[in-house]
């Protein structure tokens, strides 16, 4: 369901122009970059993930028609370095992380020596000023952002069982401006799709 909601109800064709890129972050075996490039038919993508899984994802048959050329694969270590980018994809990564890891993931890392910053390019040292980043994640209901109707399972229950299974937790989006404020970055808008997902654009705060 979660992906039939990607595909119907987000307006991936706002993003669709000729030439841009779009980097899935810790992307598995591309199954949501794969929706994403059918939806966006002039972008190119390219999958990020760890060396193993991304041997895994290049004998992936799931790629569909008109996809297959439009796919890099880059195996690597978010902590340390992502490719750059036109629009950047991270689904349900940083609830698995504490606020820590988190900023680190975001942030543009502080390392005083040149050739060591090349080397080490996050997320926001990679934006260029025109650069988005979509968070897909499902933000905790607080003042000013109800949970939708249409959730099916509780994020509270995410909540609890994130703190029981990895380091991570669920967060509302006070908390996630929080974040966002820490890495250099800013909530422009964000949109819902069936049944809870959010969908937090992103973009670099100067």
């Amino acid at each position: 369901m979660v992906l039939s909601g990607l595909k119907l109800d987000y307006d991936w064709k706002r993003h669709d122009k000729p030439g841009i890129i779009v980097a899935d972050i810790a992307g598995g075996v591309g199954t949501v970059l794969n929706l994403i490039l059918q939806s966006m038919p002039n972008a190119r993508g390219i999958l990020f993930d760890q060396p193993s899984v991304i041997a895994q994802a290049k004998e992936s048959p799931l790629w569909g028609p008109n996809v297959t050329d439009r796919v890099s694969y880059v195996g690597g270590d978010m902590f340390k370095s992502v490719p750059e980018a036109d629009l950047y994809i991270l689904r349900w990564i940083i609830h698995d992380w504490d606020d820590e890891r988190s900023i680190q993931i975001l942030k543009v890392l502080s390392i005083g020596c040149l050739c060591e910053c090349l080397l080490h390019k996050t997320i926001r040292a990679s934006m260029k000023p025109t650069s988005r980043l979509l968070i897909l994640e499902e933000p905790l209901p607080d003042e000013g952002n109800p949970m939708p109707t249409s959730a099916i399972i509780s994020p509270s229950f995410m909540d609890i069982l994130m703190m029981l299974v990895a380091s991570g937790k669920h967060r509302t989006m006070a908390q996630y401006n929080e974040l966002f404020q820490a890495s250099d970055l800013k909530l422009q808008r964000i949109d819902y799709v069936r049944p809870s997902m959010g969908i937090l654009e992103i973009v670099p705060s100067s």
